[in-house]
C-alpha cells in the first residue's frame, strides 16, 4: 500500500508523462491504481487514503432513526415487528435472532 506522499508523487509522474504503464511499474502498482488516483486527484484535489469510505454503509438513514424514535416515544410498548412493518423495513430474521425470536 502506498503512503500519501508516494500517491502524490505517482499522480505527479502520471500527469507529466501520461505513461500509466511506466508509472505503475516504477511504483509497483497496477495501471488501474494510477488511473484511479489520477481521477481521485481531479475530483477531490487530494490523493490521501479515503478511510472514511470503508466498511458497510448504514442501512438506516438519520431520518429513519428519528422516525423510529418518534414511534417509540408515541408508543413505548411497540414491538420490533411493528416498527419494521410501519417503517416498511426489510429485515432478515437471521440477522438479528436476539432481537426477533421465532
Amino acid at each position: 500500500m502506498l503512503h500519501n506522499e508516494a500517491r502524490k508523487l505517482l499522480v505527479e509522474a502520471y500527469e507529466e508523462t501520461h505513461a500509466a504503464q511506466t508509472v505503475a511499474k516504477c511504483f509497483q502498482v497496477s495501471t488501474s491504481t494510477v488511473y484511479r488516483l489520477s481521477v481521485q486527484m481531479k475530483k477531490t484535489g487530494s490523493v490521501k487514503l479515503q478511510t472514511s469510505q470503508r466498511g458497510r454503509k448504514p442501512a438506516l438513514t438519520e431520518e429513519d432513526l428519528q422516525e423510529i424514535n418518534q414511534l417509540i416515544v408515541a408508543q413505548p410498548d411497540i414491538t420490533i415487528d411493528e416498527i419494521i412493518e410501519k417503517q416498511g423495513l426489510s429485515v432478515y430474521r437471521w440477522l438479528c435472532p436476539l432481537l426477533m425470536p421465532g
